[in-house]
């Protein structure tokens, strides 16, 4: 009969090994920990920049390309060529952009609306032009704040039709 030598790993090669393969398994499982989060904050704060961005193109449009505007602290009224109207409401934690049956909700919660006509604050009739807007809004936790000037050409300020609060012109 033969002796055979059968060449194989010893026990304690065998722990050495397991202990060091837990050591990199938990290491690859922290650092997957701290991607993860770091994944969520981004998350977070990208969604922040887009609302922001989104309330800013929105408004910034709107003011540029609009006839002229009025409105108060709760709702802006934005009227456009061919009595196109666009109105923004603003409400709690939101604020809802409506234009026509379209409607966008911007999720932003707004301290203080403030608004001008001729660098003079107005109390906000509906049917008083505006051309200054400040507002001051939380958008996730961050402060922002957003300001707004339209200028008028004289035609239109000289033959302004006022918006009733039911949104038709007269």
């Amino acid at each position: 009969m033969r002796n055979y030598h059968l060449q194989a790993f010893t026990i304690i090669e065998l722990l050495v090994v397991m202990v060091l393969s837990a050591i990199v398994i938990s290491f690859g499982y922290l650092g997957y920990g701290m991607v993860q989060k770091n994944y969520l904050g981004f998350r977070s704060s990208a969604v922040r920049i887009n609302e922001s961005a989104k309330l800013q193109s929105a408004l910034s449009y709107d003011v540029d390309n609009c006839h002229y505007l009025s409105g108060d602290t709760k709702e802006l009224i934005f009227v456009f060529e061919k009595n196109k109207m666009v109105t923004y409401l603003f409400l709690d934690k939101v604020v809802i952009r409506a234009e026509g049956q379209v409607r966008d909700t911007i999720h932003a919660e707004i301290k203080n609306i403030s608004l001008k006509y001729g660098q003079k604050p107005i109390a906000g009739n509906l049917g008083q032009i505006i051309d200054e807007i400040l507002l001051e809004c939380n958008l996730e936790g961050e402060q922002e704040i957003f300001s707004y000037f339209k200028l008028y050409p004289a035609d239109v300020l000289m033959s302004q039709e006022p918006v009733d609060i039911n949104n038709q012109i007269r």
